[in-house]
């Protein structure tokens, strides 16, 4: 954010003003979203295998490993973030909702910061 506003103030309340800014201009970053058979796990498969060396697929295995374990862990959080979730808020939450890029869980983490602010 701030080499695209170049403020020396950098906070939360400027970032969100700064965003709404481009947004609302038009001139907010376009991002790249892979298909879906390119992310996540689709995208591990084999990974260790890329490596001659068999320390290294060693190593590369075991972060492997790590990633799909929290991977499962974090899936139940969201779970249980979106059963337990109080929307105050249901048409903000479905105008973020329909912005590519903000799925469920990062609406309701913008909608949550927003009223801690406001």
């Amino acid at each position: 954010m701030k080499a695209i506003h170049g403020g020396k103030t950098k906070n939360d309340k400027v970032d969100s003003h700064k965003i709404a800014s481009l947004i609302r201009g038009g001139t907010f970053p376009v991002t790249f979203v892979y298909p879906r058979d390119m992310r996540y796990k689709s995208n591990r498969k084999l990974v260790d295998s890329r490596f001659s060396d068999p320390n290294v697929q060693k190593n590369v295995d075991l972060d492997i490993r790590l990633i799909n374990f929290y991977d499962e862990q974090l899936s139940g959080v969201e779970w249980y973030i979106k059963k337990h979730a109080k929307i105050n808020d249901y048409q903000s939450h479905m105008l973020l909702n329909s912005v590519p890029g903000i799925g469920k869980i990062i609406s309701l983490v913008i909608l949550y910061l927003i009223r801690t602010f406001f």
